[in-house]
């Protein structure tokens, strides 16, 4: 895990709490693939952290699924979303308003419609 988040190796002496957002966010996401799980999913990963950490997680998440790992985000972040996503579900009221391939992410104004509006394809 170390070669994945190298801070880690640098902090390994500090306490979970005592972690940066983005530090603890890396530790758990390590914690969680080391009991290698075929199936990773990740809520809001980059829910208040600084858009450099951004960076580190799009490439994480890139060798997990090139290690077989399928990989579920549950994220409001359009820009992350559109770098890492093969496929998007757009859920509104716990439905399914819209989906489809990441080419489709282009249209942000377009899925922000069927988020906020409700409106099925």
């Amino acid at each position: 895990m170390y070669d994945l988040f190298p801070i880690l190796k640098t902090r390994n002496k500090t306490e979970a709490g005592m972690l940066s957002g983005g530090e603890q966010q890396m530790l758990a996401i390590a914690m969680a693939v080391s009991r290698r799980p075929t199936v990773l999913m990740l809520d809001e990963p980059t829910q208040g952290l600084a858009p450099a950490v951004f960076d580190i997680l799009e490439s994480v998440i890139g060798k997990f699924v090139d290690e077989g790992i399928a990989v579920i985000v549950a994220e409001q972040n359009m820009k992350f979303v559109s770098r890492i996503a093969t496929r998007y579900v757009v859920l509104s009221g716990g439905k399914i308003v819209g989906s489809g391939m990441r080419e489709d992410l282009n249209n942000e104004a377009e899925i922000a419609k069927k988020y906020f509006l409700g409106k099925p394809n």
